[in-house]
C-alpha cells in the first residue's frame, strides 16, 4: 500500500512572510497528507529541538519521511562540507525513525572520469545512509537528470547503495520518458515525487495538466508492487494564487482519484 505525503517547499513563500513551520504542519494535515519531506533551509531551525519536532509530528499524525540533501562537489579534496551536512541529516532522520535519505546532485561534466567521480560520491552517501538505517534515494536533476545519466550511473552505483526517486516532472523536464523510467528502474525506485511538467524551461503544472504521464506512471508503479512513499511536490504559480495548502490539496485529490481507478 502506498503512503501519501508532500514536499513542504511549496510553503517557502508563506514562511518568508512569517508563517511558522508548526503552522505548515496544520495545513499539511488539512490537505490530507500523512508525511512530509523538507529542505534543510526550512526544517533546520526546528531540528534544534527534536523532541518538540517529534511531538508536533505525532500530534498531527505525520511522519518525517526525509530531509532533502544535495551534493555538487566532486573532487576528493572539496567534498567535506557536503558530506558533513548529509551525515547530519541522516543522523536526524535516524533519530526521527525515518527510512529514506533523498539526495539531489549539482551539475558535472558528462565524461567517463566525471561520472566515476560522481558515482564515488553517491556510493559514499549511500553507505552513510545505510549506516544510519536509511535507504538513499537519488533525485533526478543535475548530473542525474537525463536518460543517459541514469543509464551510466546505474552501472556505477550498486542498487544496495543507491536507490532512485522517480520525480515525474523532473524526469520529463530533463528529456526522459517518466513512464519508461518507472518501468525500467522499478526495482531501484524507492520513492516518488509527483510533479507535472508542461514544457518550456522549468514550467510545472498542477497534476494532470502537464505531459509527465502522472496517472500512467502511478498506475504502473502500483500495479507492479510499489508500496512506498509518494510525495506531492507543487512548484507552480497556482500555489501563489490559491495558497500552498489549497495547491497541495488539489494535487492530493488528483492522486487519490488515480489510485481509485
Amino acid at each position: 500500500m502506498v503512503t501519501l505525503g508532500c514536499q513542504t517547499n511549496v510553503w517557502k513563500r508563506e514562511m518568508a512572510a512569517g508563517k511558522l513551520f508548526w503552522d505548515v504542519l496544520d495545513e499539511v494535515k488539512e490537505a490530507g497528507c500523512t508525511g512530509i519531506e523538507s529542505g534543510w533551509w526550512q526544517i533546520g531551525d526546528v531540528c534544534d529541538d527534536l523532541p518538540r519536532l517529534k511531538g508536533e509530528l505525532d500530534c498531527h499524525e505525520l511522519e518525517l519521511v526525509s530531509i532533502f540533501s544535495s551534493v555538487s562537489k566532486w573532487g576528493a579534496a572539496e567534498r567535506g562540507d557536503e558530506r558533513a551536512a548529509f551525515t547530519r541529516n541522516c543522523e536526524i532522520l535516524q533519530q526521527m525513525g525515518a527510512s529514506l535519505a533523498v539526495l539531489g546532485t549539482g551539475p558535472a561534466e558528462r565524461s567517463p572520469d566525471s561520472y566515476r567521480q560522481v558515482s564515488e560520491v553517491l556510493n559514499a552517501c549511500g553507505a552513510i545512509a545505510r549506516d544510519h538505517g536509511l535507504e538513499l534515494s537519488l533525485h533526478p536533476h543535475g548530473i542525474a537528470g537525463g536518460p543517459e545519466d541514469w543509464r551510466v550511473l546505474s552501472d556505477l552505483c550498486p542498487p544496495e547503495l543507491v536507490g532512485y526517486c522517480a520525480d515525474l516532472g523532473n524526469l520529463d523536464m530533463y528529456g526522459g520518458d517518466p513512464l519508461d523510467f518507472c518501468v525500467s528502474y522499478l526495482d531501484r525506485i524507492n520513492y516518488v515525487h509527483f510533479k507535472d511538467y508542461s514544457g518550456g524551461g522549468s514550467a510545472f503544472a498542477p497534476l494532470g495538466h502537464g505531459h509527465s504521464q502522472v496517472a500512467a506512471c502511478t498506475q504502473a508503479l502500483v500495479a507492479r508492487g510499489f508500496n512506498g512513499w509518494m510525495m506531492v511536490e507543487h512548484e507552480t504559480p497556482y500555489a501563489q494564487e490559491a495558497g500552498a495548502r489549497a495547491a497541495i490539496a488539489r494535487d492530493m485529490d488528483f492522486v487519490l482519484s488515480v489510485l481509485k481507478q
